[in-house]
């Protein structure tokens, strides 16, 4: 699975750099933090409140996606693609 995640990371960080003037470190970890803002955290967020988890359990799954998002578009928009 993370290699999808990988490579959808690719096309975006690829369309942001289209959009906002070429690839960066920069520009890639923001792609990563709005794709994990926009689909991963409310996801992780409605799955434990209806499990009746609390925050921290939260914090854990979405945190640790959030690094791999950062990790995954600084790595691609430093890359120059």
């Amino acid at each position: 699975s993370s290699a999808v995640q990988a490579v959808f990371m690719a096309v975006a960080v690829n369309v942001a750099a289209e959009t906002f003037g070429g690839p960066s470190l920069f520009s890639g970890a923001l792609v990563g933090f709005l794709v994990w803002l926009g689909v991963v955290a409310p996801t992780y967020m409605v799955n434990n409140v209806f499990a009746g988890f609390g925050l921290k359990i939260w914090a854990i799954e979405a945190g640790n996606h959030l690094v791999n998002y950062l990790a995954f578009g600084a790595i691609l928009g430093a890359w120059r693609l």
